[in-house]
């Protein structure tokens, strides 16, 4: 009866150890792991345009495009490509209720992870038939290289 009273203990022992050193385990690699960094725009405005200025399968110009500069100045003629250097397109919409908003960047390896999301117009709500083109305008630190999602 002690014999298995004993193997009992110990086993339980064991497991408990064994436990012990794969949480350890675990928490020593979570380190290791690729941390993002959650960054926020200096400056961001973003609106609605009636015409479009970009071909229809661009989804961004950045402020290294040869014509960033007449597209940023087309939008608002008193923006300036020092203060922005980056527009994001998310394409034609069927009224101007639709918007383009951004709702995170995140820093993952020196990789900018800008993700938008398209806002339909609420229910109910009387819109024109007119084509609209949403956009955002905005200025991030070190725009070097980055991924552009849209939902």
């Amino acid at each position: 009866m002690q014999a298995i009273q004993k193997t009992k203990i110990l086993f339980q022992f064991s497991i408990k150890k064994l436990f012990n050193l794969l949480f350890l385990f675990l928490f020593s690699c979570s380190s290791n792991l690729v941390k993002s960094e959650d960054i926020t725009p200096e400056k961001i405005i973003c609106g609605n345009l009636s015409s479009q200025l970009v071909d229809k399968n661009i989804n961004f110009i950045s402020k290294n495009s040869d014509n960033f500069e007449y597209i940023l100045s087309s939008i608002d003629k008193d923006l300036s490509k020092d203060d922005f250097n980056l527009i994001v397109f998310s394409g034609s919409k069927p009224s101007p209720g639709y918007k383009l908003e951004l709702n995170n960047i995140k820093k993952k390896n020196s990789i900018y992870h800008l993700d938008f999301i398209n806002t339909k117009p609420r229910e109910g709500t009387t819109n024109l038939a007119v084509i609209s083109y949403p956009y955002c305008v905005l200025n991030v630190d070190n725009l070097n290289k980055f991924k552009i999602t849209i939902n």
